[in-house]
């Protein structure tokens, strides 16, 4: 079963989640390790961990709300 939700301005909204998830979940990562290969765009070491700390982080923080969200407002989107 999956709920229906009419107003257009709710689908444009979830398109654009969803593209915008996709994009980080799949094609970010790849994106910037070519980067790391081009050597004019190569920044410090540190400036790299620090991306890869926070993106890693984002993502945990986004699983961690899904795991404890007490109105499992969220389950809907494992339909």
């Amino acid at each position: 079963m999956r709920e229906v939700y009419g107003p257009p301005a709710f689908h444009i909204h979830m398109m654009i989640l969803q593209g915008t998830a996709i994009c980080a979940l799949y094609s970010v990562v790849p994106m910037w390790a070519l980067l790391l290969c081009a050597k004019p765009l190569r920044l410090s070491f540190r400036t790299h961990t620090i991306q890869l700390a926070v993106y890693a982080a984002g993502w945990g923080l986004i699983g961690l709300f899904c795991a404890l969200d007490p109105w499992r407002f969220v389950t809907w989107l494992a339909d």
